[in-house]
């Protein structure tokens, strides 16, 4: 599984994760929303999220707490 995390304009950081679980806990506890999907083959493997600064520690806590369902990309 793949998080990544970087910042992303003014106040911003941007993550990325393959885990549908992490990407869920992350919309419902930081107030945010899912900016970009990847997909290969008509399955989504990945998400971008952008998120405030103010969440990150929370984001960090989130994506190291959930273990990615196995990717669908070869």
């Amino acid at each position: 599984m793949s998080n990544n995390v970087w910042a992303f304009g003014d106040g911003y950081h941007k993550v990325y994760t393959e885990s549908i679980d992490a990407v869920n806990a992350i919309v419902e506890k930081c107030d945010t929303n899912v900016c970009a999907t990847y997909q290969k083959g008509g399955d989504t493997f990945g998400w971008d999220i952008v998120v405030a600064n103010k969440h990150l520690p929370k984001v960090k806590k989130i994506l190291r707490g959930h273990v990615a369902s196995k990717s669908t990309v070869s």
